[in-house]
């Protein structure tokens, strides 16, 4: 299991490689740069954290919820 930084930044890297090979255009992956950048600003000004994990579950009251998990104690559910 990734972080969700960790799976920007494979994410990424990959994508790197896409664009050597001409199947992306640059620009692509600038963008994909700048959201890995948000997403980590985001995580420190919301969070206080620089990473967190992200699992999905199901639960009787809701279809489906993501719940970060924040510093290995604190859990937030988006849902």
């Amino acid at each position: 299991m990734h972080t969700i930084c960790e799976a920007i930044k494979i994410h990424n890297e990959n994508m790197a490689v896409l664009v050597e090979t001409e199947d992306y255009a640059e620009r692509t992956l600038e963008r994909f740069d700048v959201l890995e950048r948000h997403i980590k600003e985001y995580l420190i000004i919301k969070y206080k954290t620089t990473d967190c994990i992200a699992t999905k579950s199901t639960t009787k009251d809701t279809k489906s919820a993501t719940t970060l998990q924040i510093s290995n104690s604190n859990f937030v559910s988006l849902v």
